[in-house]
């Protein structure tokens, strides 16, 4: 966009482009690619969006096992960029904000032997709050940006 727009305007953009991917996403999809041994626990929903990910998180050889299919929407980010690469974003959790109890029993039985805990903050807080509790009781040291 050659700006963002104001409130209630309604500008013409230059260009479009749909990509899988997300914070967790893609930094699941980097330490992968780095050689890493990944493994995420999350939800997509089983729309195009979800299996889009899941496909694109396979094939950059993270461990997919612990993403589960959620009826209804993936979570989407809006992104508008300007040509200063200014940028508004909208975020919709979708799949991802309905993480709960059978997510974090994933995870309690994934944490034994690993090294790291990655955690992208686009989940409920009390699910991260959880998650970070896990992973001090497994002695998993927990990241997040």
């Amino acid at each position: 966009m050659p700006r963002l727009p104001s409130p209630g305007e309604t500008l013409c953009g230059n260009d479009f482009f749909t990509a899988p991917g997300g914070k967790g996403a893609n930094q699941a999809a980097a330490c992968a690619r780095l050689g890493a041994s990944v493994a995420m626990i999350g939800r997509i929903g089983d729309d195009v969006f979800g299996m889009a990910l899941r496909d694109g998180l396979k094939n950059f050889g993270v461990d997919v096992a612990g993403v589960s299919i959620t009826p209804g929407p993936s979570g989407v980010a809006v992104i508008a960029v300007d040509e200063h690469a200014e940028n508004s974003i909208i975020i919709v959790s979708g799949a991802n904000g309905r993480i709960g109890a059978d997510d974090l029993a994933r995870l309690d039985a994934a944490l034994p032997g690993a090294n790291s805990l990655l955690l992208q903050l686009e989940i409920p807080l009390e699910a991260a709050t959880a998650t970070v509790r896990l992973a001090h009781a497994h002695r998993v040291r927990a990241c997040h940006p």
